[in-house]
């Protein structure tokens, strides 16, 4: 964030853009892609709260997939982000979750969002896994990358 705006960063969110976040930004970006993953970086890996302006610019916004990721640390920034979002952006999670020594108990979290309402990833910080929750089809399965490289179809 710069002043009031938000800005598209680089270079492991160290470079900023001159372009701004905003839903004509979103609409132009969607055509070359799937969904987008946005990072709030000023908060993310902090577990400190979300930002809010963020999720009601994304809540806001018709168009592909989203999912927030940055600052979640609490059920109450579930609520927040589903309200403030619309119900329409998905989340990430990581240094909150029980699972990586934050305080939020994973099995709560699904039950929180009712295993319906959102597409959870989940970082373990200083190491190359991640777990991926995701729906397909009319089930969840639980998935794993290993060194950085996605192997689809892979499951854990």
């Amino acid at each position: 964030k710069k002043g009031e705006d938000y800005y598209i960063v680089t270079d492991r969110w160290q470079k900023f853009t001159d372009v701004k976040l905003t839903e004509d930004v979103l609409s132009e970006l969607a055509d070359y892609c799937d969904e987008f993953l946005v990072h709030a970086v000023d908060v993310e890996g902090k577990a400190g709260g979300i930002e809010e302006d963020i999720a009601v610019l994304l809540g806001n916004w018709d168009g592909i997939s989203v999912t927030y990721a940055g600052g979640v640390s609490s059920f109450e920034d579930l609520r927040k982000l589903k309200e403030l979002g619309r119900n329409k952006v998905d989340v990430t999670i990581g240094s909150a979750l029980d699972l990586f020594g934050g305080e939020m108990p994973f099995s709560k979290v699904l039950e929180e969002i009712n295993f319906y309402s959102a597409h959870i990833q989940t970082l373990l910080r200083g190491h190359k896994y991640a777990l991926f929750i995701f729906r397909s089809s009319a089930r969840w399965q639980l998935r794993k990358s290993v060194g950085g490289i996605w192997g689809r179809g892979q499951e854990m």
